[in-house]
């Protein structure tokens, strides 16, 4: 039904509250006074014995200085260590099992990871692709360049003994720090570019100038390491072997 001009909605009969005095709620409230400022307030009959002070600025000063209730009191509960025997203290809301992540990663050796959790399952199942890889580059980037040292070494799971030592004195050497060190100064210094075919990136190799196995003084030094794509360092090895590689032989390796 459309309105018309002059329409009345109620036909022209009065609201039902028109002139009555409405009740309020106010009138029930009574007076108190603030024991801080002596101030009069109004309070609601339930708040008698609750309502002290007549703003939140006249409890803070009546409070000052006063030892909050629960100072010095502990909040975690003693466990016992599934793995080491010890008793160890922890906050419920963990239900913590081990007592620190040396017990944690004996306890776990050779034991299949858990199922993942059936909220994690659904969580992941109500995201979208791209959510997902946003939720993965997030948690890269909060990890990138920070190192867990408390699963390095024994701490880890997967410590087998420190068997680098029973690898030879070549094997020890590629697989130091030194040596990543080295292959990765190499790549700045030429721009992470082939010098044989000009082609930048790939899959590529720093090849030691004079060989690494005869000239050990020259293993780490920056100057006899150059940047070569794997199909280019494999080529110079098919042509010149894999001893007494010079720096003449590179050099006619790169102008042929």
């Amino acid at each position: 039904m459309k309105f018309k001009r002059g329409h009345k909605i109620n036909n022209g009969r009065l609201p039902w509250n028109k002139d009555k005095t409405g009740y309020s709620i106010s009138d029930k409230r009574i007076t108190k006074k603030c024991l801080v400022c002596r101030k009069e307030f109004k309070i609601y009959p339930y708040r008698e014995d609750t309502a002290l002070y007549c703003s939140k600025n006249c409890k803070g000063i009546a409070k000052r200085g006063l030892i909050p209730w629960n100072k010095g009191k502990q909040h975690k509960i003693k466990g016992i260590c599934l793995e080491c025997g010890k008793e160890f203290e922890y906050h419920p809301s963990k239900k913590q099992k081990l007592c620190n992540i040396i017990c944690s990663n004996k306890y776990r050796k050779g034991k299949k990871r858990p199922l993942i959790s059936k909220f994690m399952k659904k969580r992941m199942n109500s995201m979208t692709e791209v959510e997902k890889i946003e939720h993965s580059l997030k948690i890269s980037r909060a990890k990138k360049g920070v190192p867990n040292f408390k699963q390095r070494g024994k701490n880890n799971s997967l410590w087998k003994g420190g068997k680098m030592k029973d690898y030879p004195e070549s094997e020890q050497i590629r697989k130091s720090l030194e040596y990543k060190l080295w292959r990765k100064a190499v790549f700045e210094r030429d721009n992470f570019t082939c010098q044989k075919t000009g082609i930048s990136g790939g899959v590529l190799n720093a090849h030691h100038i004079n060989n690494f196995a005869d000239f050990p003084e020259l293993r780490l030094a920056i100057d006899n390491g150059i940047t070569l794509l794997e199909k280019a360092h494999i080529d110079f090895h098919k042509i010149y072997g894999k001893n007494n590689n010079t720096k003449e032989q590179l050099d006619e390796f790169l102008n042929n």
